[in-house]
């Protein structure tokens, strides 16, 4: 709430915050040379050091659930606020909230406050338990270019591999990621972007405590969102708070 709601800012993680082992791994990249020429241990060894000081440090990444179809108003289960296990997961088991952002909106946010970042966006595919090879890991070298052009166009050639697959357990999450990346640090740290008119809606948990309704009220009119209380009986419903 201190960040996002009074702030009005969202933070971009680096993926060494991530609890997949697939993204918090720091496993080194591999490289093909497209010609000849310099030894290929030199060229291995300074690829390494270059990808390991741009993909966890200076990959920003910020992550969603998303609708893939709009709920019916009786199969709330549908809707990825309403979900149980992403309550018990990111919303401090239902003590916590959700909000619910216009991605056109956000992504034009990022856009304006990053215009010469890097921009990735998608939805995650779940497929490393079926097709585990990744093109991640491996390189591909012009020597013609600099090592950290050449792992910049690696990132745009293979996006997907890189940023956008995680394992089939996390399937129920249906995340979308956006992503950008910035060469021109010179140190890492977290990127922060303006919510501005972005947040649309604030849902507070099945055990999200009365006594912090004015302080939820007098937020969601300052960002110019709706306000609700999730609670379930044999199925979700939503009560609009005003």
């Amino acid at each position: 709430m201190e960040k996002i709601l009074a702030d009005q800012t969202l933070r971009f993680s680096s993926l060494a915050d991530f609890n997949d082992p697939y993204e918090y791994n720091k496993k080194p990249p591999g490289v093909q040379l497209k010609d000849g020429g310099e030894d290929i241990n030199k060229i291995l060894d300074r690829t390494r050091t270059e990808y390991e000081s741009i993909y966890h440090p200076l990959c920003n990444i910020i992550c969603f659930t998303q609708f893939l179809k709009i709920p019916s108003t009786n199969s709330l289960f549908s809707a990825p606020f309403a979900k149980p296990r992403q309550w018990a997961q990111y919303g401090e088991a239902q003590n916590g909230i959700c909000l619910g952002f216009s991605k056109e909106a956000l992504l034009e946010n990022i856009k304006r406050k990053f215009p010469d970042f890097t921009l990735f966006k998608g939805q995650v595919e779940y497929t490393l338990d079926f097709k585990p090879y990744s093109e991640k890991y491996t390189v591909s070298i012009n020597q013609s270019l600099s090592i950290a052009d050449n792992i910049m166009a690696h990132f745009n050639s293979y996006k997907d591999d890189c940023f956008f697959r995680k394992y089939h357990d996390f399937k129920e999450e249906n995340e979308y990621r956006i992503v950008l990346i910035d060469t021109s640090r010179q140190e890492s740290g977290y990127v922060y972007c303006p919510t501005d008119d972005a947040l649309k809606h604030i849902i507070m948990g099945d055990r999200f405590n009365e006594v912090y309704y004015p302080t939820m009220k007098n937020l969601a009119q300052k960002n110019g969102a709706t306000l609700g209380k999730l609670s379930y009986d044999h199925s979700p419903s939503l009560e609009r708070i005003t």
